[in-house]
């Protein structure tokens, strides 16, 4: 079962429309037979908004009390993991979930939240805005539910898309401002700078630069340690989040059709094109070719 199915038979009274998961949440619109058995669940992105009473939350294996006075915010990434959900008997919220394929389709292979923000976003699992900020997202929430149901023209199709691009991106909005707080009170340790330092020069050098050695080098730390760093903050080992990068840089590459194969293996510096293409399906599962043909891009 995939894990937006387990969350929608999780909650009772629920809208799913374009795989967009929402709903107006409180106590009795979980079912509580499946919040006592919870599975891990992850890859997904889940806002979650406490306007009354307590809901408790374990994310990446931390233990949050939200209230709507106190981490009030609830922001999940594709790289957290969900281990437990349980809500008070007066809780009253909102959630939206969002999986990977609607955030593809939906930002047209334009990336509004960089790679490196989303890594460093990683461990902000809540945050606390004051109520003129929950009051926006509710305004964003009735927009998303004013056009959800209506025909399947492509124009409310739009509409609906842009109406839950922009509620998620408001509250990246807002996690960046709460993290900038942070970091000028002096509060983000000496390796989660390194960890968001590696993620910045990530972004720079990921056309030409695959190795740990060279990103360690700019960091002057050794590889073990950059390792370690990314192992405690992402989750992966230094040369897997590369990897990944790099997925990510070549997918939106085989979507534009005036690259050509050829061209994109030069680009990010694979020796040849059968190189490229082994890289790419070892992490993917997929060929470069098949990757285009699925997206209905034009191969040459």
């Amino acid at each position: 079962m995939a894990n937006i199915d387990i969350l929608s038979s999780l909650i009772t009274n629920k809208q799913v429309e374009q795989e967009v998961l929402f709903a107006e949440l409180q106590a009795d619109s979980f079912d509580h037979t499946v919040l006592q058995q919870f599975p891990p669940i992850s890859n997904i992105i889940i806002n979650i908004v406490i306007l009354k009473g307590t809901l408790q939350i374990v994310i990446d294996n931390i233990r949050h009390k939200c209230t709507p006075s106190n981490n009030n915010i609830v922001n999940i990434k594709p790289v957290n993991t969900i281990t437990q959900m349980t809500p008070g008997s007066d809780f009253k919220g909102h959630i939206i979930i969002l999986p990977k394929s609607f955030m593809d389709r939906a930002d047209h292979g334009v990336k509004p939240i960089p790679f490196r923000d989303v890594l460093s976003m990683r461990f902000q699992h809540t945050i606390t805005i004051p109520k003129a900020g929950i009051e926006i997202l509710a305004d964003y929430f009735r927009l998303i539910v004013e056009n959800s149901q209506t025909n399947e023209s492509p124009l409310n199709r739009s509409i609906f898309e842009h109406a839950v691009l922009l509620y998620h991106l408001k509250v990246a909005q807002m996690i960046f401002a709460e993290m900038e707080k942070q970091q000028k009170k002096g509060l983000i340790s000496r390796s989660s700078l390194l960890c968001n330092q590696f993620t910045q020069l990530l972004t720079q050098h990921i056309e030409e630069e695959h190795e740990v050695l060279f990103y360690a080098d700019k960091l002057n730390i050794t590889p073990h340690y950059l390792t370690k760093i990314t192992h405690k903050y992402i989750g992966f080992a230094a040369n897997k989040v590369i990897a990944n990068e790099l997925i990510t840089q070549a997918s939106l590459l085989l979507r534009n059709p005036d690259y050509t194969l050829q061209q994109i293996a030069d680009r990010l510096h694979f020796c040849d094109q059968s190189s490229f293409g082994k890289f790419f399906k070892k992490h993917t599962g997929k060929t470069p070719a098949t990757y285009r043909a699925d997206t209905n891009i034009p191969i040459e």
